[in-house]
C-alpha cells in the first residue's frame, strides 16, 4: 500500500478526508487492511524515517483514525487519482498512474524535487506524449480529469 498517499494525506487540504493524518495513523490504517502484514513507508530523509519509526512508540489511541471517519466528514475520492491504472490502456503508452504520482509529489513542494523530476523524465512516455484523446477518462472509477492532469504535468515539469 501507499501509506502516505503520495503526500496528500499529510495535509488537510489535499486529503480526501478533509483532515491531515499522522504518520502512525497512516501506518495503522494500512495494517488494518485484510492481508496487509508489512507497510513500507517511502522515506526521503532521516527525519521522515524517524517520523515513521514513531509508530512503535505511539499508543494505540493516538494511532487510531476512527475519529476521522466517525466525525461525519465527507470523503472526497472523486477527481483524485488512486494510481489504480484502470485508465489503461493508453494509446500513447503513458503510465498515467506514474505520471500522476510524480505530479502529486511535485506539487506538494514549493519547487519540484530533483529526484522526482529525474524519475518523471526517466519514464518511457511522459505527459508531453499525451494525445489528449480522452480514451482514458471513461475508464477511471474516480472521475479524474486525466487530460487536465496531463496538461498540468506538462507545466510543472516544463524544461
Amino acid at each position: 500500500m501507499k501509506p502516505l498517499g503520495a503526500g496528500t494525506l499529510l495535509k488537510a487540504e489535499p486529503s480526501p478526508f478533509g483532515v491531515a493524518m499522522t504518520v502512525p495513523q497512516y501506518i495503522q490504517y494500512c495494517l488494518d487492511r485484510n492481508g496487509v502484514k508489512v507497510v513500507i513507508v517511502g522515506c526521503h530523509t532521516v527525519d521522515e524515517v524517524l517520523e515513521a519509526a514513531k509508530y512503535y512508540d505511539t499508543p494505540a489511541k493516538e494511532r487510531s483514525y476512527a475519529h476521522i471517519f466517525s466525525a461525519g466528514n465527507t470523503i472526497h475520492m472523486t477527481g483524485r487519482c488512486m494510481y489504480c491504472n484502470h485508465c489503461q490502456p493508453c494509446p500513447a503508452h503513458i503510465d498515467i498512474a506514474a505520471v500522476t504520482k510524480f505530479l502529486d509529489l511535485a506539487v506538494q513542494q514549493d519547487t519540484v524535487p530533483e529526484t522526482v523530476a529525474q524519475h518523471y523524465w526517466s519514464l518511457s512516455a511522459t505527459a508531453d506524449d499525451c494525445l489528449m484523446c480522452g480514451r482514458c477518462e471513461p475508464n477511471c472509477p474516480f472521475g479524474v480529469n486525466i487530460r487536465d492532469n496531463m496538461a498540468r504535468t506538462r507545466e510543472v515539469f516544463a524544461r
